[in-house]
Parts: structure tokens; sequence; C-alpha cells
């Protein structure tokens, strides 16, 4: 969803999430991220591993909050239909270098032989 330079291990994240009672064929998913620079010296990444803040911007760990909603459903035994939306509340670092909240929509179809 957030991609944070994770594949480097670059951040720390605290989560939680609530999983609704599962029907045959949808389930419904629901959890909050907080997240973390692992370093003060950890700079902020956008694919493919560009810094987009440097780590030098500020002395904040805090990145901020990341909210999420998962749905999925099997629409037939071969297809299967997501949906996620998330919204990421900047606090701390990014904050304090002028980022803005941002919001992710997502609709995936996967199709198993």
């Amino acid at each position: 969803m957030l991609i944070v330079g994770v594949e480097r291990h670059l951040v720390v994240d605290a989560s939680g999430r609530t999983t609704a009672p599962r029907r045959a064929t949808s389930a419904m998913l629901s959890g909050v991220d907080l997240l973390w620079r692992y370093s003060t010296h950890d700079a902020f990444y956008q694919p493919p591993g560009i810094p987009l803040v440097p780590g030098s911007a500020n002395g904040k760990r805090f990145l901020g909050e990341q909210f999420y909603l998962h749905a999925e459903w099997q629409a037939t035994p071969h297809i299967n239909v997501n949906a996620a939306y998330v919204h990421f509340l900047t606090d701390g670092f990014l904050k304090a270098a002028n980022a803005k909240d941002i919001d992710f929509l997502g609709v995936w179809t996967s199709y198993k032989f």
C-alpha cells in the first residue's frame, strides 16, 4: 500500500486489524499501521528507491498513521476480486518536511487456472 523503503527495513511498523466474519465468498478487513523511521538518518523513499525526503530534513522519527479497508470477493471458483482503500495521515518527520496526507484506492482481480 504505502511504499516507504520497506525492502531496506527502514521502517518500524506497529499495526492492528480486525476482520469481519468471513462468509463463503467474501471477506472484509480493516486496520491501522503506525510508522516510524528506524533511524533518524533514514530517508523517505519513492519507487524505485529514490529518496523523496532526505534523512537530514529533520530529526523526527514518527512518519504517520495509515488506515485501511480491504474487501475480497470470490466471484467464481476461478475469479477473485479485491478492493482496498488506504488513507495516510502524515505526521512527525513527513509533516515537518511539508508532506501532505494521501489517499490510495486499488481494485484488482485474479484468475486461478
